[in-house]
């Protein structure tokens, strides 16, 4: 419905070292998606410090926007929240970890009709 504004899960998936496997995309040009909020945590019984990097508007080098680590002994996820990224026509959030397969991610927002 045109101008529906309920927050849903929009992506949980487990990271791999590969960014175009856990990725979000806006589902065309009558829609627009804004990113609200992004959980990042290691899975239990994860032994390893993970390197964690986000990608906005495409899966490039140069379209880096985020980089943090989970460390297993600090027992912390990563939650970013009152986040406004907007993603339209067919563009993309993207995140991988540097090894292994052992981080999971959820996101929230909103995909709206909007024509």
């Amino acid at each position: 419905m045109i101008g529906d504004t309920e927050q849903k899960k929009l992506l949980q998936a487990t990271l791999t070292t590969t960014n175009t496997e856990s990725q979000i995309t806006n589902p065309g040009a009558t829609y627009k998606t804004t990113i609200t909020s992004i959980t990042a945590c290691l899975q239990d019984g994860a032994t390893t410090k993970r390197h964690i990097s986000g990608y906005l508007y495409g899966s490039a080098a140069g379209n880096q926007f985020l980089s943090f680590d989970l460390d297993p002994s600090d027992s912390v996820n990563e939650v970013l929240t009152g986040l406004d990224y907007v993603l339209s026509v067919s563009e993309i959030m993207c995140f991988k970890q540097d090894a292994g397969a052992d981080v999971n991610i959820t996101i929230q927002g909103i995909s709206e009709v909007i024509a």
